[in-house]
């Protein structure tokens, strides 16, 4: 609904993507745990992103999205400290970063706040 924030979606998907296959592949752990920093990295900017954006249109869900990114990067965090210490394997890491990042984020709190922005369009809302 909102063309910066659909790409943002989309270049976290491919990073993920490219991780994922780099795993497979048994890249060296260095390798992947750069790429996974740099996941990590832009997801960040991301949510800043969709922050500004909600306060620049007064979303009432702010406080609780901005809450949500705030446990969500908690946890990539924590993922990569096991991973950097070797208590979970690759794989593992990237299915539970996955797993948090898309299916409770994207598919529920960013919907709700695209949705709030729909019933914005006819006051200027970003498309």
């Amino acid at each position: 609904h909102v063309l910066e924030i659909d790409q943002q979606h989309q270049e976290l998907l491919v990073r993920a993507r490219v991780l994922r296959d780099s795993i497979d592949a048994s890249r060296p752990w260095q390798e992947l745990q750069v790429m996974l920093s740099a996941l990590i990295g832009f997801t960040e900017m991301h949510f800043r992103t969709e922050e500004d954006l909600m306060l620049a249109h007064g979303y009432e869900g702010y406080l609780a999205h901005k809450t949500e990114h705030t446990d969500l990067l908690a946890q990539a965090d924590l993922v990569q400290g096991e991973l950097s210490a070797g208590a979970i394997g690759p794989c593992h890491m990237l299915s539970l970063f996955i797993a948090v990042w898309a299916n409770q984020h994207i598919v529920d709190l960013d919907k709700k706040f695209f949705e709030f922005l729909e019933t914005q369009r006819g006051s200027g809302a970003p498309r």
